[in-house]
């Protein structure tokens, strides 16, 4: 089946088109996100666990044509934990899309209505170590800085997980 999806594709596209596809218009809302970041954060305190520092890397970059945006982060402690997602426009539902993967074997889907003033709002779902939770991640410009908190669903109330401050970095 994924070898037919190029040629669907194909299929799909007006007979006599002179240009490829252009990525929409709302996709340059994820520009301000590209590049290399370094960020140092906490973990707070949960289940008995002590609080604990976070260190991580992120790298941004659009893909596939600038239809996509291809998200790379990496933690330097904390097992090393990974994760890769791309972020894009769904313009039938006139909202922007994430599907995100990590080296935990976890999976999840948001979306987001993009920026609202200095805040970009991602909302969904993972599965991850077997629990399925829902998951809200809030992006905040502060100057040069990013501010990244992620929040899950945790006994039916948003319970923060991560709170860092990432900055831009060479690669």
């Amino acid at each position: 089946m994924t070898r037919l999806l190029p040629l669907l594709a194909l299929l799909a596209t007006p007979q006599g088109a002179e240009a490829p596809p252009r990525p929409s218009a709302e996709i340059a809302q994820l520009r301000g996100f590209v590049g290399n970041w370094s960020c140092d954060g906490k973990v707070p305190a949960a289940q008995g666990a002590p609080e604990s520092r976070l260190r991580s890397t992120v790298r941004i970059a659009p893909d596939l044509d600038g239809f996509w945006y291809s998200v790379r982060y990496e933690e330097s402690d904390r097992g090393g934990f990974k994760w890769q997602a791309y972020w894009g426009y769904d313009g039938a539902v006139k909202r922007f899309v994430e599907t995100a993967i990590d080296s935990f074997g976890g999976i999840g889907t948001s979306t987001s209505t993009g920026w609202q003033a200095d805040r970009f709002v991602w909302t969904g779902e993972v599965v991850a170590l077997g629990q399925k939770t829902s998951v809200r991640d809030t992006f905040t410009k502060r100057g040069r800085e990013i501010l990244h908190t992620a929040e899950a669903q945790i006994e039916g109330r948003w319970t923060v997980v991560l709170d860092e401050t990432c900055h831009p970095s060479t690669p």
